[in-house]
């Protein structure tokens, strides 16, 4: 399972949503995401929490740093069983990063490229 939460959208439900299937698509790209898969689930939490993320974290201008209890809460809303937080916060710079059990991504076109190599 894999559950896509938002950050920095300001309610915005509808642009989210956008960059969900937007992301979903260039995920799909890479033989690990291929939707044929049995079992295999991708879901979006269309409820924020604000502005969790944040770049320059460690100093380190693409790296995108957030609240791991908060996005991995967020995605428990969706479903109860094993799953993979990802996170897209509403930034058009380029970065993203992984660990602690969530993967994240920026709005920028080429970021969910990040969420493919963290997962």
């Amino acid at each position: 399972n894999l559950v896509f939460v938002p950050s920095g959208f300001n309610g915005d439900m509808n642009s989210f949503r956008q960059k969900v299937q937007e992301a979903w698509s260039i995920m799909q790209e890479y033989d690990p995401f291929n939707i044929s898969i049995k079992n295999f689930n991708a879901f979006y939490v269309p409820k924020e929490s604000g502005n969790y993320c944040y770049l320059n974290c460690s100093g380190i201008d693409r790296l995108l740093c957030c609240d791991v209890y908060l996005a991995k809460s967020l995605s428990s809303e969706c479903t109860s069983s094993a799953r993979q937080t990802i996170v897209i916060h509403n930034d058009s710079t380029y970065g993203g990063s992984g660990g602690n059990g969530i993967a994240t991504t920026t709005t920028h076109p080429d970021a969910p490229r990040i969420v493919v190599h963290e997962l």
